[in-house]
């Protein structure tokens, strides 16, 4: 007997909607099987627009306060407050205040005792280099007693830096340790040399006294050095 007269006597008891269902049932499973076979994909693009970053650093170092009266610091305040302001609606603003470290909150106090701007420049350039930086707005006397000098020192910041003078930009007296050179290593009861460079600003005709100290435990030690 033919197929085709089986599948009549078979399905003759069904209507013919049926049958036709169920052709159409088996063209549809066909087609997802032979879909999910050739493995498709669906390419999706998002974009994404962010915003150019600004970053504003203010100095807050004891060398600011002596420089500029308080009117002028409070002057330079609300200055920035309405420069942020204004920046919030074309771009992102970040915040950071600068002494002997770089902090991600505003300081109203001038109370560091010491300015390390190469460590201000490596901050920005390791947090913020690959991101979309605009500018680097800093607000400083220029005067630093810590660090690397930045002018001479590579950072990845490839935005425009615009500067705020402030205070004095006079260097004043000062005297600090420029570098200290010491064995890495040193075997108990072993003698080896230290060499500090001091380096010093309008200090003609003063005396100073350097004193070099070991730290034994609880116990201090001293060697007084001539001035």
């Amino acid at each position: 007997m033919p197929s085709s007269c089986i599948l009549e006597i078979r399905f003759a008891e069904y209507s013919h909607w049926f049958t036709k269902f169920l052709a159409l049932l088996r063209c549809l499973s066909v087609f997802i099987i032979a879909l999910l076979l050739l493995s498709p994909f669906v390419k999706t693009i998002k974009e994404d627009t962010k915003r150019p970053l600004i970053i504003i650093a203010s100095d807050k170092s004891e060398s600011i306060a002596e420089g500029e009266k308080k009117e002028n610091l409070d002057t330079y305040k609300q200055a920035i407050d309405n420069l942020e302001n204004d920046l919030n609606s074309k771009f992102d603003v970040k915040y950071l205040t600068f002494g002997s470290n770089v902090h991600d909150i505003k300081k109203d106090s001038f109370l560091d005792k010491s300015t390390n701007l190469s460590q201000l420049f490596k901050s920005v350039s390791d947090n913020y280099g690959d991101q979309n930086l605009g500018a680097l707005i800093v607000g400083s006397d220029g005067i630093f007693n810590e660090g690397s000098n930045p002018l001479y020192t590579t950072y990845n910041i490839h935005a425009p830096i615009y500067t705020i003078a402030m205070g004095d930009t006079l260097q004043k007296k000062d005297l600090y340790f420029q570098n200290i050179l010491h064995n890495k290593i040193a075997f108990l009861g072993d003698k080896f040399p230290v060499q500090a460079d001091v380096l010093a600003f309008n200090c003609v005709g003063s005396n100073t006294k350097i004193t070099l100290e070991m730290i034994s435990g609880s116990t201090v030690k001293n060697w007084p050095k001539k001035p």
